[in-house]
């Protein structure tokens, strides 16, 4: 193989690396979860600290993820790096989870989003009986049924902010603006992450500099 095309795909896999997680495996560590996390009961779930996770990969890298999986505990720190196996979602579960990711991640930033977040992706991964995802109490054969602790209008304002993320996810027609990836374990709670679909602008601008790594590889070969 020759040097140029060593140092092309080489290119590409650190560019890959940055953009999205490459299929596969990745051995990644339960850091925390984010501060202040939301307890409620769902009908698949009683008294729930409920919330984004933090993870990091061997290599370092740290980043939030949300459970897919109601079976299993997520993994802690005591537990060490595990191994994940990184693959997608398919059907109904990818087209909604790609609108709720590229129209309403970039906004959830507090505590009660962040578990209105993760509510919607159970919604998602879990809705089986009904057509429209929506986890009013008694709808489908997943539903939220209550904050702990929380009043009659917390729990329904809680639920409107679910059914907004939901709403606008079956609604989105933009672009796809995250690669969604779904991390499973034998032993652990599954996951979904997401990571930046890189701007055309930086495709160009990606490319441009392959050329010129290109150009001056071929120089050095031709003197």
């Amino acid at each position: 193989m020759t040097a140029s095309k060593n140092t092309l795909i080489a290119a590409l896999a650190l560019w890959a690396t940055g953009s999205a997680m490459a299929l596969g495996t990745v051995e990644m560590q339960f850091s925390a979860a984010q501060p202040g996390q939301v307890a409620l009961s769902t009908s698949g779930t009683d008294d729930y600290d409920t919330g984004a996770l933090q993870y990091t990969t061997r290599g370092g890298k740290s980043f939030l993820a949300y459970c897919v999986e109601l079976a299993q505990d997520h993994s802690e720190a005591g537990d060490g790096f595990q191994t994940f196996t990184i693959g997608s979602f398919s059907g109904r579960q990818a087209s909604a989870l790609q609108g709720l990711f590229s129209s309403s991640y970039a906004s959830v930033t507090t505590t009660t989003q962040q578990a209105a977040f993760q509510t919607a992706i159970w919604e998602i991964t879990h809705e089986t009986k009904s057509a429209v995802f929506s986890v009013t109490p008694g709808n489908g054969d997943f539903s939220f049924e209550s904050l702990t602790n929380g009043s009659a209008s917390d729990n329904a304002g809680f639920v409107s902010l679910v059914n907004g993320y939901l709403n606008s996810a079956v609604n989105y027609k933009g672009a796809e603006l995250y690669t969604i990836n779904k991390l499973s374990s034998a032993n652990f709670q599954d996951l979904v992450s997401a990571t930046p679909v890189p701007e055309p602008t930086s495709y160009a601008l990606m490319l441009a500099g392959l050329a010129v790594v290109g150009f001056l590889s071929k120089r050095r070969q031709s003197r």
